[in-house]
């Protein structure tokens, strides 16, 4: 059994070798950055421009100044679809040169490995290593990594716009978020250790597929087939329900944030509208809260 104090030492030393990938790329960060937080002021800034047009210009029936606003948000858009283009394009192409890199030094890795390791590791783990592991690593962080920067500053710019617009309703619109952090850190820990048991299960059916095939003669010449059918069944078996729980838990996660934006939109129409109706705040407000 692992002590908390070592893991969370050897979760710090894996991440940062994981980190020393990045440091060639050094230089093209702060630019990824940059076309990153221009896609979420483009993001954060729509709603608010939409909430001043209703207020000063659908109301005022104004309608060469409507088209004018109008033409400023579709650049706006524009600008920020660019931005995200940009981003997802620079973010891609380094990811796939740290995971090619990433594969290079794995498999030199097992090259220089003594003889007496390969007598306890399996072939079939140690190509799911090279192989899925890496794999699963691109599906993590790929994309995901300016996804959630671009994410982060959006919602630090709309929470800033929410709370110069109107304080009360922006703290009151903000209020589901601890409840998303609470949500998202309880299923963060079931699917952590539903997603390990997915890994183990794939190593230990690579290697039943490397040694069947490897010893396909073998096999057919001591009437094996049908046992290793078997076996091979059974940990296939095991690799599906250990993917079934872990798809669960993502199935769970998805509808109770769902669940917890709805109230966040119930929360704004219902104590916005009244303010609206009473004259407190305008509709354009709401709707910029809304949206």
């Amino acid at each position: 059994m692992v002590a908390p104090e070592q893991k969370a030492n050897q979760q710090l030393s894996t991440l940062s070798r994981f980190i020393n990938y990045f440091a060639p790329y050094r230089p093209d960060l702060p630019i990824t950055i940059f076309f990153v937080l221009v896609g979420a002021f483009s993001q954060s800034i729509g709603p608010a421009l939409i909430g001043w047009a209703i207020d000063r210009l659908i109301v005022g029936k104004n309608l060469p100044g409507l088209l004018g606003i109008l033409g400023v948000l579709v650049v706006i858009y524009l600008i920020g679809i660019q931005a995200v283009r940009i981003q997802i394009s620079r973010v891609g192409w380094m990811m796939q040169n740290i995971l090619a890199q990433m594969r290079q030094d794995i498999f030199t890795k097992i090259q220089s490995l003594p003889i007496s390791f390969f007598d306890q590791s399996e072939a079939g783990d140690l190509m799911s290593r090279l192989l899925n592991d890496v794999s699963t690593v691109n599906q993590a962080f790929g994309q995901t990594i300016a996804q959630m920067l671009g994410n982060f500053f959006s919602l630090v710019g709309i929470v800033i716009a929410m709370l110069i617009i109107n304080p009360t309703l922006g703290l009151l619109a903000n209020l589901i978020v601890p409840l998303m952090i609470i949500t998202t850190s309880f299923f963060a820990r079931l699917a952590r250790s539903r997603f390990r048991v997915t890994r183990q299960t794939i190593g230990e059916l690579s290697t039943k597929v490397e040694e069947d095939i490897g010893s396909v003669r073998e096999a057919q010449a001591f009437n094996r087939v049908q046992l290793n059918i078997e076996e091979f069944a059974s940990l296939n078996a095991a690799n599906r329900d250990a993917n079934v729980q872990a798809v669960a838990i993502t199935a769970a996660f998805l509808p109770s944030i769902d669940f917890l934006n709805t109230l966040a939109t119930g929360l704004v129409l219902a104590y916005g509208g009244y303010l609206a109706v009473t004259g407190a705040i305008t509709v354009g407000t709401v709707t910029a809260f809304l949206l």
